[in-house]
């Protein structure tokens, strides 16, 4: 998959560099313009944002040169994520790792990000708080779970229950069964060699951004080409917080391993887990608070999310449009329940024909569903929600991907 994404950035490298393409010398044949944007939409659940990363960087800081004159960097991002998932842990963990590996910033997109606003304890009750995934996955979502949960609460007793499934998945995947023909594995718990750090795997979950031959790519000094060595240039994640963990000696094995294949095969192993009785309710508030933490990160960093209702109504968790968490994401100038968010929205058929609707539909749904479902504590009247719509609207103008090409001077 990594080789396959990576001939088609070197192709649309090549297409926007090719002077054929950018007009030179005639408007007729100016192409290149037309591509504003890169995206990836396909199953998040067996393609996670890893695999795209480097590509995505490559892309979003390569230079385009028109006759010896160097454009900027103007192609932007969008990354569908959050809408297909195994529980809501793997959902939010996605939607962090699509924002950390790809830099995204400012004029960038997500698309879906459902999982930022459905209901926690709905979502878990129906499932009689049973996670069904693979053992790698429950493994990743322990540690990252552990790690926000001591930045959002403190090291508390629900840190010591996520650490103690971490620690036996861990066993289970990295360095095998930690049961034995039924009874423990003494000589693999007095191995002095394990490293089973809970912290030292968030660090290596971190560095999940870079290519998995970082290091050597890091000592590489022959090329045959330039381009090559442009894509090299972004095998590794320089943002801020990430080169930290390559100097813990620990996660960059965990890192090496996780790539192994005997690690790969164990951890594909299908598993259902239930969540202990007794940390249901911490575990339901740590999931709510991560969803508004990432809320008012990706409003401070002005990205935007697209949205898709009858899309969004027909394959995730709603049971009403009035239900879509548009109006968790940008609810300013509504009378609403939620915590007020100002993020930048739009509101889009998805695929038009598959799901049989129009940009007026989709718009109407959302009005609808707000004027129908109002209680007398949270009332907007048909004026308030058109003014809010429009103002959608006019985002959706203003988030709009153009290089703007033809007017380069």
């Amino acid at each position: 998959m990594r080789e396959d994404i990576k001939k088609r950035a070197f192709a649309i490298h090549n297409f926007r560099n090719n002077a054929k393409y950018q007009g030179v010398g005639s408007e007729d044949y100016a192409l290149s313009g037309y591509v504003v944007g890169i995206d990836a939409a396909n199953s998040e659940i067996y393609c996670r944002p890893e695999v795209f990363a480097q590509a995505f960087r490559f892309l979003k800081n390569h230079n385009i040169k028109n006759n010896g004159r160097q454009r900027p960097n103007d192609l932007n991002i969008t990354y569908h994520v959050g809408e297909d998932f195994f529980d809501i842990a793997d959902g939010l963990r996605a939607v962090e790792e699509a924002m950390i590996y790809f830099n995204l910033k400012n004029g960038d997109r997500l698309g879906h990000c459902l999982v930022l606003g459905t209901d926690v304890r709905k979502y878990y009750s129906m499932r009689y708080n049973t996670i069904c995934c693979t053992k790698q996955v429950l493994l990743d979502n322990m540690a990252w779970l552990h790690h926000k949960c001591k930045r959002l609460f403190g090291f508390s007793p629900l840190c010591y229950y996520l650490e103690g499934v971490f620690n036996q998945y861990f066993y289970e995947v990295y360095q095998g069964e930690l049961y034995k023909d039924g009874e423990l594995n003494y000589n693999l718990l007095n191995n002095p060699n394990i490293k089973d750090n809970i912290n030292d795997y968030y660090r290596s979950w971190v560095l999940r951004g870079n290519n998995p031959k970082f290091g050597s790519i890091k000592e590489k000094t022959d090329y045959e080409n330039e381009l090559e060595q442009e894509w090299d240039n972004y095998a590794e994640n320089h943002e801020y917080g990430i080169e930290i963990a390559e100097f813990n000696m620990n996660a960059l094995n965990l890192f090496d391993q996780y790539h192994r294949n005997d690690v790969i095969e164990r951890g594909a192993e299908a598993v259902a887990f239930t969540i202990k009785g007794s940390y249901v309710e911490d575990f339901y508030k740590l999931l709510e608070a991560i969803q508004e933490q990432l809320l008012q990160e990706i409003e401070s960093k002005r990205i935007s999310i697209e949205c898709n209702p009858t899309s969004n109504y027909k394959i995730g968790e709603m049971s009403n449009y009035d239900e879509h968490p548009i109006l968790k994401f940008y609810n300013s100038g509504l009378n609403t329940p939620y915590t007020k968010h100002d993020i930048a929205v739009s509101i889009n058929t998805d695929d038009q024909g598959v799901f049989s609707t129009s940009l007026e539909r989709e718009y109407s749904l959302i009005a609808l569903a707000i004027e129908r479902q109002q209680t007398e504590e949270f009332k907007n009247s048909p004026r308030r929600i058109i003014d809010w719509l429009d103002k959608i609207r006019q985002m959706s103008v203003e988030q709009q991907f153009d290089n703007d090409i033809f007017n380069y001077k």
